[in-house]
């Protein structure tokens, strides 16, 4: 499996495990600006972000976690492949 599905995946079972977004369909819940909807607390966002770097073993920066595209799940599996290829 290509590591952007793997990634994608991984972000839709987080949520999925906290009750997020579940009434959404898969296409809804990729695309959800899930920072403007208040879909995470500041915890579970810090979490999501420290599960993602363990799992994927990669570091996000500072301007990618303040980039716009880093509130959806496509947005954020973007830039995270973008983190893994220039390691």
């Amino acid at each position: 499996m290509p590591i952007e599905k793997q990634i994608e995946n991984f972000i839709i079972d987080f949520f999925s495990e906290r009750g997020k977004l579940l009434s959404l369909s898969i296409e809804e819940r990729l695309h959800t600006d899930f920072l403007k909807s208040n879909t995470l607390d500041s915890i579970e966002f810090i979490s999501l972000i420290a599960e993602i770097e363990g799992n994927f073993d990669l570091l996000f920066i500072e301007s990618d976690i303040q980039s716009p595209q880093f509130s959806s799940i496509t947005g954020i599996v973007t830039i995270a492949c973008e983190r893994i290829k220039k390691s």
